[in-house]
């Protein structure tokens, strides 16, 4: 006997606005051809707000600069790193891997290694 599943969809409101007042987009494509993005939110600059870390040749730091109308606000301050890990992805997660009280990150890259990006602000 199957049982009878009812779904609730719940709509979501997108509220992540770049600082030209357009829904926040982390890549320029459609569909098939825009690839995957990666992501992870974690206080990277200290400042008690959630920022936004994507995939990249390293990791890209979008900071959480407040809200306006309702709508987080981020602006993109470029990749956290010089080295390339990876030819056009990796995956971050946020991890405080020394103890330090901040987010660091660790990245997986496509050579199936792990990379290691240490936070640069201090308590």
């Amino acid at each position: 006997m199957r049982k009878k599943i009812a779904l609730h969809i719940q709509m979501i409101t997108r509220v992540i606005i770049d600082w030209d007042d357009d829904l926040l987009r982390l890549n320029n494509r459609e569909a098939g051809n825009s690839g995957s993005r990666k992501l992870t939110f974690l206080d990277w600059d200290g400042d008690g707000d959630l920022d936004l870390i994507v995939n990249a040749l390293n990791a890209t730091l979008l900071e959480n600069t407040g809200t306006k109308d309702g709508f987080t606000m981020y602006v993109d301050k470029g990749l956290l790193g010089k080295k390339r890990l990876a030819g056009h992805t990796t995956s971050p997660v946020g991890v405080d891997w020394d103890k330090d009280g901040l987010s660091d990150l660790i990245l997986g890259a496509e050579d199936g290694r792990f990379y290691f990006i240490k936070n640069p602000n201090f308590k």
